[in-house]
């Protein structure tokens, strides 16, 4: 009898209730030993939960159990070689639930064609490695200070570290970005697309010299307000000289996200380059101006919840002397368990954010006795800081579109592959 593959997976996976199968309750299987691949190198977990995986099968079987170790290529080598072995249920392979799909379909895994280092498929692979680069930078400044303090050290890590570094993978990121929609598959020419290089440069340059003319920022920002408007224009050069109605789906979702991407870039480099904070110790009555906001302190009272209490600030806020809006920031103590915590208050327009936080009562202020009537508040207005979720949806939204256009063109194929079948039966007959 034959085993399928799929079963022998399950089989692998199973330490228990191996015996209960219905096709290893055929008194004609197995006859002979069971390969069992593993795809990683003998020692540490693997090993045991394998060794013990194949004293199992011994003993339901009653057949010897060869475990084979084939490490190499992040498990790839062994679980392509046992998929693509003889299905004839005497091989398993060691793979683990989270990889049952992958096994599943090694068997289609090939090398692939060429392409050259100019085309798109170059760009994917350089846009892959930097997104795993800053994955991986932002995964060890997360884990570091976990570590050190388990060494008995406090580190503290913060955007000193994480701007700066994954700006080294990003920044380059974003310029292949910006050109890889441009080339065609497997091979092109960057004379082909020089005219459209040279927009894009000439719109970076432009920004860049414009904002150094009229501002004063950090090199981060200004990279990045300067990167945004030429990669927004870069993302719908795709769309020059086609038929927008028959674009394909798939390729307005690239389109979109990539606007998305040049969306969320002016936000967060707007808001890093012109965000304004306040921190003033106000009495009820003062008016506080940050950015274009004039915000007053009008009430300070005390209010309770489930397992808090807090005294709550009333706040006018107005922009550019416009209608009055509230805020209500408060300074919470718990009981259960004891602690203290601000609820922040926020008002968002399309073109900023507005965050009011509030603290205690200030103990000093100018030689003042303590009791003054005097609070802490601090406020932040940043530009512009809506685009960076505005961004991430339009991002989500493409993914979401080429998705279906993807599953729409395998429909049509699938139905196009039907009726020729359909046709062809007609015919013979």
């Amino acid at each position: 009898m034959k085993l399928d593959r799929f079963a022998a997976i399950v089989m692998a996976t199973a330490a228990t209730g191996i015996a209960s199968s219905t096709v290893l309750a055929q008194q004609d299987y197995p006859n002979r030993p069971i390969r069992y691949i593993v795809p990683y190198s003998p020692g540490g977990s693997t090993t045991w939960t394998s060794r013990l995986v194949g004293d199992r099968l011994i003993e339901v079987w009653g057949q010897q159990v060869l475990i084979d170790n084939r490490p190499g290529a992040n498990t790839v080598l062994g679980t392509a070689a046992g998929v693509k072995s003889k299905p004839d249920g005497y091989t398993l392979i060691y793979i683990g639930s989270a990889l049952t799909i992958f096994a599943l379909r090694a068997a289609s895994v090939s090398e692939g064609e060429h392409f050259a280092p100019v085309s798109r498929e170059s760009a994917l692979v350089i846009n892959n490695v930097a997104l795993s680069a800053i994955l991986g930078i932002v995964l060890f400044g997360t884990l570091y200070p976990l570590l050190a303090e388990a060494m008995g050290a406090k580190v503290s890590v913060g955007p000193p570290y994480f701007n700066p570094m994954s700006a080294l993978f990003a920044l380059p990121m974003l310029l292949v970005m910006a050109v890889g929609p441009l080339l065609n598959w497997r091979r092109d020419r960057i004379a082909r697309i020089r005219p459209a290089l040279v927009v894009i440069a000439v719109l970076l340059l432009a920004a860049l010299a414009g904002l150094l003319a009229f501002t004063r920022m950090n090199v981060l920002p200004l990279l990045g307000l300067g990167l945004a408007p030429a990669i927004a224009v870069a993302s719908l050069l795709p769309l020059r000289g086609r038929n927008l109605r028959r674009m394909p789906l798939a390729t307005w979702g690239m389109v979109v996200a990539h606007f998305g991407v040049a969306v969320s870039l002016f936000g967060m480099a707007s808001e890093s380059a012109f965000s304004v904070e306040k921190l003033v110790a106000a009495r009820v009555g003062d008016t506080v101006t940050v950015g274009p906001w004039q915000v007053a302190l009008r009430k300070v009272q005390p209010v309770a919840g489930p397992n808090w209490t807090a005294m709550e600030a009333k706040l006018d806020a107005r922009y550019q002397g416009g209608t009055v809006q509230h805020l209500h920031p408060q300074s919470r103590s718990f009981w259960t368990p004891p602690q203290q915590t601000s609820e922040s208050a926020l008002l968002t327009r399309w073109n900023g954010q507005l965050y009011a936080v509030m603290g205690g009562e200030a103990a000093m202020i100018d030689g003042e006795a303590p009791g003054a009537g005097r609070w802490q508040l601090r406020l932040w207005w940043k530009p512009f800081a809506p685009l960076i979720w505005l961004g991430g949806g339009l991002i989500a939204l493409g993914g979401l579109l080429a998705l279906l256009g993807r599953v729409a063109s395998d429909l049509r194929r699938h139905v196009a592959r039907g009726k020729i079948a359909w046709r062809r039966e007609r015919q013979g007959r």
